[in-house]
């Protein structure tokens, strides 16, 4: 499933696991922004670079799974 800014505010209002996932994932993309706009990084914030986008990444991929148990759901409620 496509997590589109429509469809994080609808589940955000939905799941609260959700809501709390998307929070997270928004706190990591802002600490990601320290790093982007440097070619100079020492190795201890490269490190911490990459840890953070492994952690965001993972928040992602839950964030997904609990996207499609809804889309899931909504398909047995259609049928």
């Amino acid at each position: 499933m496509d997590l589109t800014e429509p469809v994080k505010q609808f589940l955000s209002g939905k799941d609260n696991e959700f809501k709390r996932l998307n929070a997270k994932h928004h706190e990591l993309s802002e600490k990601l922004e320290k790093y982007a706009h440097r070619a100079d990084l020492a190795q201890a914030d490269q490190d911490e670079e990459k840890r953070l986008k492994r952690e965001k990444l993972a928040l992602k991929d839950q964030m997904i799974v609990i996207a499609d148990k809804y889309k899931s759901e909504l398909a047995k409620l259609a049928s």
